[in-house]
């Protein structure tokens, strides 16, 4: 997919109305990142898989509550949980519904957790620690998509040049991506801000970083959606879409059949996305007799 970058110009190009000229890339962002969300959030309702994530958690002894990974796309739902520590080998905890307080007695028989709250709660609560003693499955939000805001000139301290000084820094958060938009460093927190010398005085590592690397707003950004290159036109139209209902355009409710239609070909496209093979082709059948 094309940097965030050359999509902000083919949308404008694209919208041809003379309200999306007035409007700042930061709105047309906003936009996108909707659009985006909307699509992954769809295609993940057919296949489950689809931006999976493993993430391990070390088990703490007494303690059956942990949180959920930061970039959980839906906090109450996890693709399957993993679990070893006080026995030997690995155990698939089965998700279950809290009716009712479970008993001191039921500890030691029911292996398994729900969600609350943003929470994962396991049983039995674990007796000893483990290191990454819980596996948890899980899909993951897409990663915002950001345009680039300047240049790292220094590290020490962290220097950008070529920001845009009336748009700054609005966020309290930034990510260092390299020219390929591959994320190297992330939240990093922004103590503050000068726009006279671009100098960002921040306590976060910045481990990763180098000169010559671009900085975005947001804790963890890319110039490039992790969605594949199919659903570019999708941003595309969904951002367009949005203009025209901005605007109260009459070409907003055509707009909107479009957008539908494509999102339809996507979800369809991938709720037929067979990952496994169920047939294997044999090559050479004289062992069969």
């Amino acid at each position: 997919m094309r940097r965030v970058e050359f999509l902000l110009t083919t949308i404008r190009d694209e919208a041809d109305n003379e309200e999306v000229q007035k409007l700042s890339d930061e709105v047309i962002l906003e936009f996108f990142n909707r659009a985006q969300t909307r699509i992954a959030s769809q295609i993940t309702k057919v296949d489950e898989t689809f931006l999976s994530k493993s993430a391990f958690i070390d088990l703490v002894a007494g303690q059956g509550a942990y949180n959920l990974p930061v970039d959980t796309l839906i906090k109450n739902r996890v693709i399957s949980v993993e679990r070893t520590g006080d026995s030997s080998g690995i155990s698939f905890a089965n998700r279950y519904t809290a009716v009712r307080q479970i008993t001191p007695g039921e500890q030691s028989i029911i292996n398994g957790y729900f969600i609350q709250q943003g929470c994962l709660n396991i049983v039995p609560v674990p007796t000893s620690p483990t290191a990454s003693g819980l596996r948890i499955n899980y899909v993951k939000s897409p990663r915002r998509v950001d345009k680039r805001r300047g240049t790292i000139s220094s590290l020490a301290p962290l220097t950008i040049t070529g920001f845009d000084v009336n748009v700054g820094l609005p966020d309290d958060y930034i990510s260092i991506v390299d020219k390929f938009g591959a994320l190297k460093t992330s939240d990093i927190f922004v103590d503050s801000f000068a726009t006279g010398t671009g100098i960002i005085t921040t306590t976060s590592p910045l481990t990763g970083a180098a000169i010559g690397d671009f900085v975005l707003l947001g804790p963890s950004s890319s110039t490039i959606s992790e969605l594949p290159d199919l659903v570019e036109r999708y941003f595309i139209e969904g951002s367009k879409m949005m203009i025209f209902h901005k605007d109260s355009s009459s070409d907003a409710i055509f707009q909107s059949q479009v957008l539908l239609d494509i999102e339809e070909e996507i979800v369809e496209l991938f709720s037929n996305n067979n990952r496994d093979a169920e047939y294997i082709q044999v090559s050479n059948t004289e062992y069969m007799g």
